[in-house]
């Protein structure tokens, strides 16, 4: 074996001779032998491959490997354990090895070997250096070139033996910079009047007209479209339609108006985040919303929110970094200096939105977060509306206040007023049951429908019914309620455990399948919640109670909502007492009802207890007297209930006084369903806000970004996989490149500025090299979608830095 590597060490020092004299590059020359021969196994992926041994860096490559074995010693071939491998005559010795179906060129043996004799220099890779300040142009060598860029390309013509071709015929010149600019030919008027102009600048004038037309701005977006991976559909099983063309004409109009390409990019990423965003600012953020949006109701919704966040990242990284960066959503990756950590740090910038891994099948719902797109004619109406709905609001404010509505007041106590349950729209009591069906006390003429799967139990009064919680109960023609009406609840409950979810009763068409559209309440991890919801999660009012009811036990509980589509609308009770509440969304701005379109399949026209299609159902609970009303009830009307008084019931006793706690409750009973004024102005204020969500709803929506205000926790996921979160990470950028600069705030914005800065080394790089594509049909770099180690290197480098 030492005569062997002998005999091959004399052979190198041989070969070495009679290479070229002139200086290695690192780059050009040593960097793409590594990087295709052996980064898979001695790469940056370094926890997957089973030798220690490292070349993506110099201080791993020439470290101590043990028991006196290095992999490089800097200028001595000797000593050089790579040396021996490379040039080894045994297959199981020898690098790379034989398995690998790679091999290495006796002249590029012979290079790796001189590097290693000169010391084994590294350098920064090329992409990732910075920018150089000024890049000198070739002098002229002859009068053929006529700007600087000729005289690039020149500089190379005399050392690659090539003679440049004769000048072309101007009506040639011009057809081929109409399809370069415009993707049209010339028409014949435009062919003559360029022939018959004679004039200097008149090629010049061409070009100016040709960028000034829309067929340049319609060319230059149709390959905006494609880097940005545009589509009229989802995408996926079901490839329904969407509507994303409006952020296809804010690109038109972007190259009309000839914006700066650092705005060009900020607004697209991140505009929705400037001061005094404007619709067009929020519309161009629907560049990250384009991947596509599955609806196919068997996944986990999950799995695919983190799909959308990584197409996301991965086309940030394609389109402005040249960079693969999907390789190292799995393990580190094993040509470039991108760690796993890394990837999820950028991502994590992408992920802070409200948004679902699935979208709606039961209804047209766009997936949020999404942007009204409204022009200037409505934004007057709505807010014309919106100045009638708060004055509407405070005429209610003061006439409760008014001597007038104290007099009324005064007038109603000597009545001897009673409760008359008026808008009672719904009573079931469970007690008489005929088959599937159950009386309505409320409305005699339509039943309520249960399966009998769903047994009857001794209830609060009489009988109760307990759910399976796949089985539904429907009661008829009842709840068809829009979010601008008022509507109150109340029902008694005894539940079995405590779950994530357990729905009491909904109207709407499902859970995920729907996006959530509609209305519910439920009980989650035994906490009271109520929702109104356009598109879950991010268009959606839901109000959940602080506390749990307990279980095993009877608990009366109420919900009532005055219409005004907030949060602040909602109120929760238990047992006769108001529970402290918590917002968990307050955004709801699109209608709740337009499931029951009949082309959308199959729905739930009517309201539905016990259980919601594709959701969970209150699993063995057991419920008793559900009543429901089609205006907010009071806080007399709700201990009533929970006192089980449904019948008419004197407010008060002739001759006792009214304590001051008492009159209060009387008087907003009094307000609320007898003063008439009062139920005057409150119907009119309903009718402005179904004004208002009508012109809303009748707005075409575009998904786009919305940052949430607290961020969302990001996580290195294990192999990629949804539900296999690691160690928590933060917003940041791949350390490789520069630092995230700390005067910007760390989301999308502040991420568009770091991409944006004059010294980032990659983003003006890839936009020139994309654009040189564009124009002569292959890059200045031949892989324009990949400027790491795997790539190719510029042909003319000093070109691209100067362009």
């Amino acid at each position: 074996m030492q005569l062997q590597r002998a005999s091959l060490v004399a052979f190198a020092i041989a070969c070495a001779a009679n290479a070229r004299a002139d200086e290695i590059s690192f780059n050009n020359d040593i960097r793409p032998i590594l990087s295709d021969r052996c980064f898979k196994c001695h790469g940056p992926d370094a926890e997957n491959q089973e030798s220690a041994f490292r070349l993506d860096r110099r201080e791993h490559a020439i470290a101590d490997l043990g028991d006196g074995f290095f992999g490089i010693v800097p200028g001595n071939l000797e000593e050089s354990d790579l040396h021996w491998r490379i040039w080894d005559d045994v297959e199981e010795d020898r690098m790379p090895p034989p398995d690998s179906n790679l091999s290495l060129t006796d002249e590029e043996k012979t290079l790796l070997d001189r590097w290693i004799e000169a010391g084994a220099p590294y350098d920064t890779h090329w992409s990732l250096k910075p920018l150089p300040q000024t890049v000198e142009v070739p002098e002229a060598p002859s009068e053929w070139s006529r700007n600087e860029i000729d005289r690039f390309v020149e500089a190379g013509f005399a050392a690659n033996g090539v003679k440049p071709s004769a000048e072309s015929p101007r009506e040639k010149w011009l057809r081929r910079a109409n399809f370069d600019l415009t993707g049209l030919p010339p028409t014949v008027a435009e062919i003559e009047a360029f022939l018959a102009d004679d004039s200097e600048d008149a090629y010049g004038k061409a070009v100016d007209r040709l960028l000034a037309s829309d067929a340049y701005a319609e060319r230059m977006t149709s390959e905006w479209l494609d880097v940005a991976r545009y589509s009229d559909s989802n995408g996926y099983q079901r490839d329904h339609e969407r509507r994303v063309w409006p952020w296809r004409d804010w690109v038109i109009q972007a190259f009309r108006q000839n914006m700066p390409y650092d705005t060009f990019v900020t607004t697209q990423i991140a505009g929705d985040l400037f001061p005094d965003a404007t619709q067009d600012d929020i519309l161009a953020t629907a560049f990250n919303r384009l991947h596509g949006h599955l609806m196919e109701g068997g996944i986990v919704p999950e799995e695919y929110r983190v799909e959308y966040v990584a197409d996301r990242t991965q086309t940030f990284g394609a389109a402005f970094l040249g960079l693969t960066l999907e390789c190292s959503r799995c393990h580190d990756h094993k040509y470039d200096p991108i760690p796993t950590k890394d990837y999820y740090e950028l991502s994590s910038f992408f992920a802070n939105i409200e948004e679902s891994g699935l979208i709606a099948f039961f209804s047209y719902a766009v997936p949020t977060p999404a942007l009204a797109l409204s022009n200037e004619k409505t934004d007057k109406a709505l807010a014309k509306m919106e100045t009638r709905i708060e004055a509407l609001t405070t005429e209610i404010d003061s006439l409760a206040r008014s001597p007038a509505t104290q007099d009324a007041f005064e007038t109603w106590l000597e009545s001897d007023p009673a409760l008359e349950w008026p808008g009672r729209v719904a009573w079931i009591s469970f007690d008489e049951r005929d088959g599937e069906s159950f009386a309505n006390a409320a409305a005699p003429d339509v039943p309520a429908t249960s399966q009998e799967i769903n047994p009857l139990v001794p209830g609060v009064l009489g009988q109760a019914i307990e759910y399976t919680g796949d089985d539904k109960m429907e009661v008829f023609d009842v709840g068809h309620f829009p979010r601008e009406h008022p509507l109150s609840a109340s029902v008694w409950v005894k539940p079995n455990q405590y779950a994530p979810r357990e729905s009491l009763f909904s109207r709407g068409g499902g859970a995920d399948d729907a996006a959530s559209m509609g209305y519910e309440f439920m009980l989650m991890d035994g906490k009271p919640t109520a929702s109104w919801i356009h598109f879950w999660p991010g268009n959606a009012m839901r109000v959940q109670a602080k506390e749990r009811i307990p279980i095993g036990e009877w608990s009366h509980l109420a919900v009532s909502y005055d219409g005004s589509s907030a949060a602040s609308g909602v109120r929760i009770y238990l047992n006769g007492v108001e529970m402290e509440r918590v917002a968990v969304k307050d955004n709801l701005t699109k209608e709740v009802d337009n499931w029951h379109t009949p082309s959308l399949g199959r729905v739930r026209e009517h309201l539905v207890l016990g259980e919601r299609y594709r959701d969970r159902g209150f699993v063995k609970g057991q419920m008793d007297e559900f009543q429901m009303f089609d205006r907010a009830i009071s806080e007399i009307e709700v201990r009533a209930l929970y006192e089980l008084e449904s019948t008419s019931l004197r407010l008060t006793e002739s001759g006792k006084r009214i304590s001051p706690e008492r009159r209060d409750e009387l008087f907003e009973h009094f307000f609320a369903t007898a003063h008439l004024p009062a139920m005057r102005l409150r119907a009119e204020r309903q009718s402005a806000r179904a004004d208002w969500n009508d012109t809303m709803d009748s707005l075409e929506d575009i998904s786009v970004m919305r940052e949430m205000d607290t961020p969302k926790p990001a996580y290195i996921l294990e192999r990629g996989a949804y539900d296999a979160r690691g160690e928590e990470v933060f917003a940041d950028t791949p350390s490789a490149l520069p630092p995230f600069p700390e005067d910007q705030p760390r989301n999308r914005l502040g991420l568009a500025r770091w991409l944006t800065d004059p010294d980032h080394p990659l983003t003006a790089r890839v936009a020139v090299n994309r654009y040189w594509q564009m124009i002569f049909g292959q890059g200045l770099v031949r892989t324009p979608e990949d400027f790491g180690s795997q790539g190719s290197n510029p042909t003319h480098p000093e070109l691209l830095d100067w362009l």
